[in-house]
């Protein structure tokens, strides 16, 4: 009965991984129960109990057989499906990319074949060794090559089998009226789909093409002393972005990067403020406590984890960019260098770092401090606080910069855009969007994702670290006006966003 079946070799954990079809994930989790209910208000399923305890005041609660149909129809499902076949396409593209470098190797080794061959017909003596060893590097480096691209190859093919595998497990999903089964695996793949498109990031990014050419050694005369006929080269350079977007917009991609809830709104204005005051910065420490920069009142104020006011520092020429130094420490930047701040059960002024220049963008990475002077350089004080290097940015004007996870890249706007450099100021990436204007301020998240605040077109937009956009996340549709600031929370997953000349601070949590 199987012998028309197409078989494809997945590796136990990746089986594991996308193994969406036992029957234990159709059953609530919390009581064991079969899902027999859907609530449109909050769009998921729910056993009897759930119904009963969680959605009882819910006007819209409809049972699994009436919304079965719908899923299968919906919006979201054919954007996936849709989603899904673009991908595919994508790895074809590459895969056929990859070939064809292969079949490119095998010809530019001919052809220096032939002119090896060649000029050692035009030498006496010494030259059949000399042939030899030229040819054993020449191989070694197309045998390096062929293997890299190979790999590639195969971990194209492999992915595209994966896709198709999605594919037919949602085609089939949707034939079934059993609204669990549509539903989850909806679900379940529309979350491989942000998986599938890293995969082939990861594979383009170490995709090289090769060059192979051959230069004969100019010092024949001295043939006595020569060990081959000339010198084999290679070099690499990057393929051009083969697919540089993909659709993931809408309901369709949200699911598998972030949920957003109600925004919380509190005041920073406190009683001894002078003025109606500014907030353009802040952090939110791993306690869940905030440090906010009143630009106004030239203020640092702390807050509880509830955003009640807990106490305040007075600080002046300050140009107000703040990060995290450790779980007691925060440092800001001012017109001459940096100040380290204490945070306990009030905020104390710990020391002054004179850097000899203005600073105005602030970023840490393992109590390493980063610091952007002068808009045009960025210099590294090691965890002694003393400056260990100096990284020039090569764009005046920087303001604000940020590092990624593993403090291998930093990142800094340049007219609405987000340039990616690393450690020694190379940049690697020059990230832009029509989605964005005004952009002012970065936040990276423990993932590597970027986002984006523009203070001109309302809204915060994701990036991958490999610079794809991956969504609008907020806009004038969750109250975004003018906002100025941006700062996360990875422990518990919060997202704060500073108004300009306003007191007003929203919160969003993210159900990542």
């Amino acid at each position: 009965m199987s012998k028309d079946h197409q078989i494809t070799v997945h590796s136990v954990r990746e089986y594991q991984s996308s193994n969406i079809t036992h029957e234990a994930i159709y059953m609530c989790q919390a009581h064991n129960e079969k899902f027999t209910y859907f609530c449109s208000e909050h769009k998921e399923l729910c056993c009897t109990q759930c119904a009963l305890r969680n959605h009882r005041k819910c006007k819209h609660l409809l049972s699994a057989e009436d919304r079965v149909n719908d899923v299968a129809e919906s919006q979201d499902f054919q954007e996936t499906l849709e989603n899904l076949d673009i991908l595919r396409k994508m790895f074809v593209l590459l895969t056929d990319n990859r070939e064809k470098s292969l079949e490119t190797i095998g010809q530019q080794k001919s052809d220096v074949m032939k002119t090896i061959k060649g000029w050692s017909s035009l030498i006496k003596d010494k030259m059949d060794q000399f042939e030899t060893a030229t040819i054993q590097e020449l191989e070694q480096i197309c045998k390096e090559g062929t293997i890299i691209i190979s790999d590639q190859v195969v971990e194209c093919k492999s992915a595209i089998a994966a896709i198709e595998t999605s594919q037919r497990m949602l085609i089939e999903s949707g034939k079934s009226e059993d609204l669990n089964k549509v539903f989850v695996t909806l679900s379940k793949v529309t979350q491989q789909l942000r998986k599938y498109l890293q995969k082939y990031d990861r594979i383009e990014n170490r995709s090289n093409e090769m060059k192979i050419g051959f230069k004969l050694d100019k010092n024949l005369e001295n043939i006595q002393n020569m060990g081959t006929l000339g010198q084999v080269s290679s070099e690499t350079f990057r393929i051009p972005k083969l697919s540089p977007s993909f659709p993931f917009i809408g309901t369709c991609m949200m699911p598998s990067i972030v949920k957003l809830k109600s925004p919380v709104t509190f005041t920073a204005n406190v009683n001894n403020d002078k003025k109606n005051c500014n907030i353009t910065s802040g952090v939110s420490l791993p306690d869940k406590r905030t440090v906010l920069y009143d630009q106004t009142n030239r203020k640092i104020k702390l807050f509880d984890k509830r955003f009640h006011f807990v106490s305040h520092l007075e600080l002046y020429s300050l140009t107000g960019s703040m990060c995290i130094v450790n779980e007691r420490t925060v440092a800001i930047s001012s017109f001459w260098g940096i100040q380290l701040v204490s945070v306990t059960d009030s905020l104390e002024l710990l020391r002054n770092i004179n850097l000899t220049t203005d600073c105005y963008g602030l970023a840490s990475y393992q109590q390493n401090l980063m610091a952007c002077v002068n808009g045009d350089s960025i210099l590294i004080c090691d965890a002694s606080y003393k400056v260990s290097k100096r990284i020039p940015s090569f764009d005046s004007g920087v303001k604000a910069i940020s590092v990624s996870p593993d403090g291998q890249k930093i990142h800094y706007i340049k007219q609405d855009k987000i340039v990616t450099m690393d450690m020694n100021g190379t940049t690697l990436e020059t990230i832009e969007s029509n989605e964005l204007k005004g952009v002012i301020n970065i936040a990276v998240d423990k993932n590597g994702i970027i986002y984006c605040c523009g203070e001109m077109s309302n809204n915060v937009v994701l990036f991958t670290p490999e610079g794809r956009q991956l969504c609008v996340l907020l806009s004038s549709e969750h109250g975004l006006k003018n906002h100025v600031g941006i700062c996360l929370n990875d422990r518990n997953n919060k997202l704060f966003l500073f108004e300009s000349k306003s007191s007003k601070i929203k919160v969003f949590s993210l159900a990542l």
